[in-house]
């Protein structure tokens, strides 16, 4: 019969990593122009921590961003600032000295598992605001377009089973109660292969903005927004879409899961509803007795909720307006 305990492991674990920055300015045409670009990169190659000297992997990431700005000043009143972004992330989780074995689980003990993975994440921003002081108005006039991609090779995790044991003496055994994977092509009743996962986003706003100076002591703060968001995005797997759960109709969440059902979107689109909309703001600041010791402010304004990176990315999701 073993004997188990638990055993404290301090470990030092290698993280070499390293980081760079650039930036370059250039002033051009009696300083009427300025273009900057800005560029960020890192790696890093840490080790994980794992009593199991196998498992004790090396995770690669890399990363960068890079930035392209230029100002154009038309008039001492009328200024425009473009800029065009770009942020990417690279990284993988290899597999271990022996990629055959398969993932273990036993209840009571540490299991052993492969997550062989790679992901690369890339967002790219194209941004243009135009500011122009005209009398006692600040205007302002602009507008974003987000693009964004996300692209996960997990073939080689979905290609290897899984052995769930109840105890110890059935691990010693090879008698396991649960087997879960390999996943299978149902086209061709054999292991799936190429299954990528690509995740498309894209995102439109426009807006027109004008701070008012009423008075010497009084702004008024008024704002127009127009928000896009497509069908959030694109999600399929070797070119195949992807089946999410669509909540059906009911008053209650309850009546709405009971209700549902399973749905392919077409296209692998993840959403049917293309939220949209205009949304209203208005403040104000007033400076009460006109020398800056006591100011009031106050601003009212709808707003949609972006949805966040990956978080819909296996679920149908519905975008509200919120206010405040």
């Amino acid at each position: 019969m073993p004997v188990l305990g638990t055993a404290n492991i301090n470990e030092t674990l290698g993280r070499p990593a390293g980081q760079w920055n650039t930036r370059l300015d250039q002033y051009a045409r009696d300083f009427h122009d300025r273009i900057f670009f800005n560029y960020f990169n890192y790696f890093s190659q840490a080790q994980t921590a794992n009593p199991r000297v196998i498992q004790r992997i090396v995770q690669p990431n890399y990363g960068m961003y890079g930035k392209l700005n230029w100002s154009h000043t038309f008039t001492q009143s009328l200024v425009n600032e473009a800029s065009m972004t770009l942020g990417r992330v690279d990284g993988a989780t290899p597999p271990t000295t022996d990629p055959s074995l398969p993932s273990i689980s036993v209840t009571g003990l540490q299991g052993f598992s492969q997550s062989q993975i790679g992901w690369v994440h890339a967002n790219y921003n194209w941004h243009d605001v135009a500011s122009w002081m005209r009398g006692n108005h600040s205007l302002k006039f602009g507008v974003d377009i987000d693009r964004q991609h996300d692209l996960d090779n997990f073939t080689p995790s979905y290609a290897r089973p899984t052995f769930t044991f109840a105890n110890v003496l059935d691990f010693a055994q090879d008698a396991p109660y649960l087997e879960s994977g390999i996943t299978i092509d149902s086209r061709t009743q054999t292991i799936a292969q190429n299954l990528y996962t690509r995740i498309h986003m894209t995102y439109v706003s426009g807006f027109v903005q004008d701070d008012w100076k009423i008075r010497r002591n009084l702004t008024l703060n008024l704002g127009l927004r127009y928000e896009y968001y497509g069908h959030l995005g694109q999600v399929d797997r070797s070119g195949t879409a992807l089946s999410l759960f669509s909540p059906g109709s009911g008053s209650t969440f309850n009546e709405q899961i009971a209700n549902g059902s399973m749905r392919v979107t077409g296209n692998g689109l993840v959403s049917t509803n293309t939220p949209q909309g205009w949304n209203p703001r208005i403040g104000f600041g007033w400076d009460v007795f006109g020398n800056g010791t006591l100011a009031v402010r106050g601003g009212y304004g709808w707003f949609y909720n972006r949805v966040g990176d990956l978080s819909w990315a296996g679920s149908a999701v519905e975008i509200r307006r919120l206010e405040q």
